[in-house]
């Protein structure tokens, strides 16, 4: 489970007020308890921190208020930026630094893209050169082109 920390009371989210539409209300009227809100999470020694909104404003202010040791910042959305490849860019960078699951397939679904397994050389020590077909280019072709500009430049 992921925790999710509330800036009106400055502790965890429970299940019913993060769909509850009187606390989302509630949080655009009430003073915000930011401090709290970042001594909760720095309180579990969290790892990865999320800043979730429309661009990272409160990350550089958390970081400077931070305990321990610090975690990797990420932000979901970045002004002028494309949102998709933001949030993208922000999983991956999770995955890297957590090696945490991700479903990949989860995320692309329903966008008409497909995803594919990459081979991992050098690590599993196979070659993937692609053989050369009859039309592509070799050093004797390249001497034999040489050759031609040289005799009818």
């Amino acid at each position: 489970m992921i925790g999710f920390v509330s800036s009106v009371s400055g502790g965890w989210h429970s299940a019913g007020s993060v769909v509850d539409p009187g606390y989302w209300g509630r949080a655009i009227r009430e003073p915000v308890r930011f401090g709290e809100a970042v001594a909760t999470v720095s309180g579990v020694g969290a790892g990865v921190v999320w800043e979730i909104g429309s661009h990272p404003q409160l990350t550089s202010l958390a970081r400077a208020s931070w305990v321990g040791e610090q975690p990797v910042w990420l932000g979901t959305l970045r002004r002028d930026r494309v949102d998709q490849v933001e949030v993208h860019g922000s999983l991956a960078a999770y995955v890297n630094a957590t090696s945490g699951d991700l479903d990949w397939s989860g995320v692309h679904a329903g966008k008409g893209q497909r995803t594919i397994t990459l081979p991992t050389y050098p690590f599993n020590r196979q070659r993937f050169w692609i053989s050369a077909g009859p039309n592509e280019t070799t050093n004797t072709n390249i001497e034999n082109e040489t050759k031609r500009h040289r005799n009818h430049g």
